[in-house]
């Protein structure tokens, strides 16, 4: 009789074993399915800009793509020397994009980054065809390019900043423009300074 208590006590203890071993299991895939969806999850929730581009043309000389659900404000500057002043802002996420055209006396963008308090490493990019410089820290990224003693910037203030980047990146890579002597008889850019106003054209 001993022997058979025995023997029925070594079933129920390997039987609650697999039982707990099975749990033990399925639990681990349960925590491991549940961390794969939170992370499809967030990265359905990240904010992305439309893929679905317009083109924004400006009277002083340039022009550059950008998404559908972005808009383009002009801001208008009383001075001598600023062609074109826009904000790029959206409904979708929280930051902006400014760009700005300006005459200059400085010969060099490293003098801009310096007069803004910007330190780091400046990596080249191009505006336009342009070569220049951008500065990257935490959620601001600044870029400037230096053409016939015009000074071309673009900064970006992004708390969304996958959102924005992606919006600069489009920004950057469709910039163009013309120099003075292309855009007008004069040699001399116009001067726009018009109110707000929002580019609605969509590009085919």
């Amino acid at each position: 009789m001993d022997k058979n208590k025995a023997i029925i006590v070594c079933i129920i203890v390997v039987v609650a074993t697999a039982i707990a071993a099975f749990y033990i299991l399925n639990s681990g895939k349960t925590n491991s399915s549940f961390s794969s969806n939170t992370n499809q999850a967030l990265v359905a929730l990240e904010k992305q800009p439309s893929k679905t581009l317009k083109e924004y043309s400006d009277d002083a000389g340039f022009s550059f793509q950008y998404p559908l659900d972005v808009q383009v404000g002009k801001i208008e500057i009383k001075d001598n020397i600023t062609y074109s002043n826009l904000e790029l802002t959206s409904n979708q996420a929280k930051g902006k994009i400014l760009i700005k055209i300006a005459d200059t006396q400085l010969k060099y963008i490293d003098g801009w980054f310096a007069k803004d308090g910007l330190k780091g490493d400046i990596k080249e990019i191009k505006i336009g065809e342009i070569l220049g410089g951008q500065l990257q820290k935490g959620d601001k990224i600044s870029a400037a390019a230096i053409n016939q003693d015009i000074l071309f910037t673009i900064e970006v203030d992004a708390k969304d900043q996958k959102y924005w980047q992606s919006v600069y990146g489009t920004i950057l890579a469709s910039f163009n423009f013309v120099s003075r002597e292309e855009n007008t008889s004069t040699g001399e850019f116009p001067d726009d300074s018009g109110d707000a106003v929002l580019e609605e054209d969509i590009v085919e």
